[in-house]
């Protein structure tokens, strides 16, 4: 007798055959591979995606087509596991198809309420057998148990897909979040830097790439960007009603927005070796070379304080390697704290899945992938993304000089990295290629102190916008185009001069 688990299976791969990518959508949403429990089912679906992800239609001959050049991990053809009793694979597809023929996409929800809800409650009972397993006899530490956790964290995070919700009650959500602060509604983020405020702003569900050559400082202006929004406070809020939560008091409870910074290019140490030295003005060389172990100590210990009480909830991870590692790690982290403001990835061509893959599929199926990934990841968590990259080879105009300026084109599979990004941002620093004079409107200015943030593309705002800006090259950090003007450094190329101390760079 087949059970409403495999029914609801069945249905749903049947409904998606009568409706195609409309259909797939929908289901797509919350659905994966892993959530049917039958080989042929997998199998089916696993070709529905590919289709889906390389916008081909989804129909019985397309997926019939995709099934006879799909194997399983034996190498078996998948049209040959559809139906093993008889033969008639074929005509299983058919029957597949008419099994649920006169119902339309809006009855796919009920179907995936089955299958999750019975999925998510086995691994729920697989976690806790796992943990009994593992503490019977007293032997288990903490961390073993943790790491049990963590494992099934993934499942813990998953979105609430019962609850539709009207346009009336979105409202009501809106109004309560602007009025649980005077800034308005606190799940909208500025980075808090002039000149890029103007133009762009960080949503929840939302992903910014930004993207560079080597030593042009997109690593700079993320961890920048990253620094500080971790300095700013939010009020916490209930998610179902909107309205801040209280303590014991009644009195509303504020916490520092949470950053998790997956550094695949820096170390840990690296990484706050060279907050520390923005925050104390001097060089990294000077710091690793120059100073004692004492100045170190006083100088960390100085820092440590400060970080304690003006960003305290800045995470960095540099042991990821695959996106398997940065969903496990977000997944952990959301579980534990409940909401995430903000993930940085740095930088994509180091993800494992990225260089595998590359070798195996073309560029924009990879890159495809892993943006889908991190929208993904984006809209599960209720946080933003921001995805740094690499740029292709610059391009010769027809008189064979080299066209450094970035643009959307230069991006690795751009078509797939723009295509779910809100904003693609450039950094270009004109002085790293040797262009050491440039034009500031009519006046010709030198290179040394100034670079480019360019933004090519924003969904909600003006595209193609080109900001000149100050730029501090021994921190590597981005300022106001007037701090440059006011010092008289637009002519300049000293390579010497100390700036004064950022004092915006400890305030919150």
């Amino acid at each position: 007798m087949i059970n409403s688990y495999t029914q609801a299976q069945r249905a749903i791969l049947s409904i998606i055959l009568n409706h195609g990518e409309s259909a797939f959508d929908i289901a797509n949403r919350y659905m994966e591979e892993m959530h049917f429990t039958e080989l042929r089912y997998k199998m089916m679906w696993r070709c529905m995606k590919w289709l889906w992800k390389n916008n081909h239609n989804i129909t019985d001959i397309t997926v019939e087509n995709s099934m006879l050049v799909t194997r399983d991990s034996t190498g078996q053809i998948a049209l040959d596991l559809l139906d093993p009793r008889t033969g008639k694979h074929r005509e299983e597809i058919a029957n597949i198809k008419k099994y649920r023929n006169n119902e339309n996409p809006s009855h796919i929800q009920s179907y995936m309420d089955i299958i999750l809800d019975k999925f998510q409650v086995e691994k729920y009972y697989c976690m806790g057998i796992d943990i009994v397993n593992m503490a019977k006899d007293g032997k288990a530490t903490a961390g073993q148990l943790q790491s049990i956790i963590n494992k099934y964290s993934e499942f813990f995070s998953a979105k609430d897909r019962k609850q539709p919700r009207t346009l009336l009650d979105v409202t009501d959500t809106m109004i309560e979040k602007n009025k649980s602060s005077v800034d308005g509604d606190q799940t909208i983020i500025h980075a808090n830097i002039p000149m890029i405020d103007k133009y762009v702003w960080l949503a929840p569900g939302n992903q910014t790439i930004i993207a560079g050559d080597t030593g042009h400082g997109k690593t700079s202006l993320s961890l920048q960007i990253a620094w500080n929004i971790a300095k700013q406070r939010k009020k916490v809020i209930d998610l179902d009603t909107g309205r801040p939560r209280l303590d014991d008091n009644g009195k509303e409870i504020w916490e520092h927005r949470r950053i998790l910074f997956f550094s695949l290019e820096m170390t840990e140490d690296e990484l706050l070796t060279k907050l520390c030295c923005i925050e104390n003005n001097i060089t990294v060389q000077k710091f690793m070379t120059e100073l004692t172990p004492a100045e170190k100590i006083t100088m960390l210990n100085k820092f440590k304080c400060q970080l304690s009480t003006v960003a305290p909830n800045f995470m960095v991870d540099s042991n990821v390697s695959t996106l398997r590692d940065i969903n496990s790690k977000s997944n952990m982290v959301y579980s534990t704290y409940g909401s995430i403001d903000l993930i940085v990835i740095d930088y994509l061509q180091l993800v494992e899945d990225v260089k595998d893959g590359g070798r195996n599929r073309r560029e924009d199926e990879v890159y495809r992938a892993v943006s889908r990934f991190l929208k993904k990841l984006a809209m599960r968590l209720e946080t933003h993304t921001i995805a740094l990259s690499q740029l292709n080879k610059p391009v010769s105009d027809k008189n064979g000089a080299v066209i450094h300026k970035p643009n959307l084109d230069r991006l690795f599979g751009s078509s797939a990295l723009k295509q779910d990004a809100t904003h693609v941002i450039f950094v270009y620093r004109e002085w790293s290629v040797g262009i050491k004079k440039i034009m500031l409107g009519t006046e010709a200015a030198s290179s040394y102190f100034i670079s480019k943030i360019l933004i090519a593309k924003h969904r909600f705002g003006h595209n193609q916008i080109d900001i000149t800006v100050g730029f501090i090259p021994y921190l590597a950090y981005f300022i106001p185009l007037s701090v440059i003007r006011d010092l008289n450094l637009t002519n300049s190329v000293d390579g010497t001069f100390v700036f004064p101390k950022l004092k915006e760079f400890m305030a919150e």
